[in-house]
């Protein structure tokens, strides 16, 4: 159904296909806010928190994003054994 309406349409498919990495784009950007906005409230969190609980923040860390091992590395918090 999509294809009928994209073939009637006066617009050309490589715009189309275009439109598609927007959407993609905008996907991502929204993802690193997510992940900007979430290491902003647990760095807050890290200066009052004890042992135990810099590990469990360590370990929100390492689920949130792909490059979490250098963020705590960075941070100081802990070495994974």
């Amino acid at each position: 159904m999509l294809r009928d309406s994209i073939s009637n349409s006066n617009i050309p498919l490589s715009i189309w296909n275009f439109m598609g990495g927007i959407i993609q784009r905008h996907r991502e950007l929204r993802q690193r806010r997510h992940r900007k906005k979430k290491l902003t409230t647990l760095k807050r969190k890290l200066t009052k928190a004890n042992a135990s609980e810099k590990a469990i923040i360590a370990n929100k860390i390492r689920r949130l994003t792909p490059g979490g091992e250098v963020i705590i590395a960075n941070l100081g918090l802990e070495e994974r054994k």
